[in-house]
């Protein structure tokens, strides 16, 4: 290590030499030592063992720059933008230089573009209009800022928005492009794509869950906001929204409703429409629940399969290609056919307790028909021909009374007719053998006590007579003297005054054959009556008629001649 002043001093031949010698070395070790040499000159190297570094005197001769160290390694200035510590020789405003410490700047025509630091990269850090690209192996724009409209592209030299992403993946041998973007999570993260503005602060983003089985499009955070919505847009309007109480609206931005869950809107026909292979995919496919414009909801099958109705997974109801509806039966054979396992049954209820529920029939100029069940009369009343119930109809009470052409009965069974030349009651047969057959069997505790019966010719009215249902048997002997007692009579009835030659009896003066008369002489409606129902549309205090069945004076009648007939043979025979 060596320096000189570079002063060779006039002396003998010995010191001379070894000053020069001294030159040589020390211009030999780049004047290395551990200070400075004492005599300077621009552009002298200077070796600083202290500091291990290579420096040269600049060119004002007034201070060191520094080269590089002694071991090798380059150092620069810090230098700047417009001077940069590492230059070209041709273009010394651009370069590298340092801006701090453990910072590394590089600049282009004296302005910043790239700062790398120990946080960060930043790129056009003073906001200058210059774009910033990436090459891809085939495409030029692979990454492409645009710093003058702040915009971002990927795949596209000019992007048109914010973050313009264009690209495609091309199948081999086919034509057929698909743009596609990936987004990747971390390794216990979902991949997200967040959404905000410059004020929000709410996380709204597209997916997907942790298990990344499933896609998430989030408006909003469940801890931020309550009145958050997605809404999808085709050609610049909306098409459909999800509300934040997850109310779905298609054709509406309106998700309000009398419920929750889906709503369609549309101007005309709106309709929900389900197909598959099987149906077919063509505007008159498939099945559709329609809304028409007047507001009628609609469930078309436009196939001739059926419409089927379930609960419990199992068919409850169904309508058939052909239009006939089957509850309980799958293959309805009727219009409407009601099946059960153990009974079938209709329930029609009314409002409420004094109204009346049935059913009304009707063609196409209207009701013709009803079957009614009154619950405040607990009546149920059938008719024809009205669509309400008059006199001339059929009611059944709750005490399984019947009416024909009535609205109440007394007896079992009332039949009632104002028309004079309707028959009330007519049995016909349509056998047409000269059999007698029963028509009607009168029976009391099921055992028959008389019927009514007829041939091809006549009417036979028949009284139980068999010997098996009598005891106490004895032949008649006074026939003559209870004959006697008998007052026939020839009157007319009030009710027809016309008519003034009409034989018979009066009830209540046929003494001798008691069993012949009904009721009691002079017998008017109790309260105990009414109330039992027995004649509840008789006034209180009306007379109860008595009536006759002259057929039991008959055996009497036979008694009195077969007595005659002995008196007469036995005044023959004298």
């Amino acid at each position: 290590m060596a320096t000189h002043d570079y002063v060779i001093d006039n002396s003998t031949g010995a010191n001379v030499r070894a000053d020069l010698n001294l030159v040589l070395q020390a211009i030999l070790s780049n004047n290395s030592s551990s200070s400075a040499p004492s005599t300077t000159a621009a552009y002298m190297w200077w070796a600083d063992t202290t500091n291990g570094v290579l420096k040269i005197r600049n060119s004002s001769d007034n201070a060191w720059v520094e080269l590089l160290q002694l071991d090798g390694t380059l150092t620069l200035e810090d230098g700047s933008a417009s001077t940069p510590a590492l230059a070209f020789r041709d273009d010394l405003n651009t370069g590298i230089f340092s801006t701090a410490a453990n910072h590394v700047n590089f600049a282009t025509n004296g302005v910043e573009r790239i700062d790398i630091g120990t946080d960060d990269i930043v790129v056009n850090n003073g906001g200058a209009d210059l774009d910033f690209r990436i090459e891809g192996n085939s495409n030029a724009n692979l990454f492409k800022v645009d710093a003058g409209n702040d915009r971002i592209g990927i795949g596209t030299s000019s992007p048109s928005v914010e973050l313009d992403i264009t690209g495609s993946i091309v199948a081999s041998g086919t034509s057929n492009a698909l743009g596609t973007t990936t987004i990747k999570g971390g390794s216990n993260a979902a991949a997200r794509l967040l959404l905000q503005n410059t004020t929000s602060v709410r996380t709204n983003f597209i997916g997907l869950s942790s298990d990344d089985d499933t896609i998430v499009i989030s408006a909003d955070d469940a801890n931020q906001g309550s009145n958050s919505t997605i809404e999808f847009k085709v050609d610049g309007s909306e098409r459909m929204r999800i509300d934040s109480s997850g109310n779905i609206a298609i054709g509406t931005s309106t998700t309000t409703m009398n419920g929750n869950g889906l709503k369609i809107f549309h101007t005309n026909f709106p309709s929900l429409q389900l197909q598959n292979n099987a149906t077919g995919t063509g505007a008159s496919a498939g099945a559709e629940f329609i809304l028409s414009t007047g507001g009628a909801l609609q469930i078309v099958q436009r196939s001739s399969e059926a419409i089927i109705f379930k609960t419990a997974n199992t068919e409850r109801m169904r309508i058939d290609s052909s239009g006939q509806v089957g509850i309980g039966t799958s293959s309805p054979a009727t219009q409407l056919e009601v099946k059960h396992s153990s009974d079938s049954r209709i329930t029609i209820t009314a409002g409420n307790t004094f109204s009346q529920a049935g059913i009304n029939f009707a063609d196409s100029s209207g009701v013709d028909g009803i079957c009614t069940y009154d619950h405040n009369t607990r009546k149920l009343h059938l008719g024809a021909g009205t669509s309400t119930f008059t006199d001339g109809d059929i009611t059944i009470d709750s005490s399984g009374r019947v009416a024909i052409g009535d609205t109440s009965s007394a007896s079992r069974l009332h039949i009632e007719s104002n028309a004079s030349t309707m028959e009330p009651v007519r049995i016909n047969d349509s056998n047409n053998t000269n059999t007698q057959t029963h028509r009607i069997s009168i029976r009391t505790g099921e055992v028959e006590v008389g019927n009514i019966s007829a041939t091809r010719s006549a009417t036979v009215y028949n009284t139980s007579s068999d010997y098996r249902l009598k005891e106490n048997v004895v032949s008649i002997s006074d026939g003559i003297t209870r004959l006697k007692t008998l007052l026939p009579k020839r009157f007319n009835f009030i009710i027809d005054e016309t008519n003034t030659l009409v034989d018979g009896f009066l009830a209540h003066e046929v003494t001798a054959v008691p069993e012949a008369i009904s009721g009691t002489k002079d017998a008017v409606v109790t309260q105990a009556q009414v109330d039992s129902g027995l004649f509840e549309k008789e006034e209180l205090g009306n007379p109860i008629h008595q009536s006759i069945d002259q057929s039991k004076l008959v055996p009497l009648l036979v008694a009195a001649v077969q007595e005659l007939i002995t008196k007469v043979e036995t005044l023959e025979a004298a």
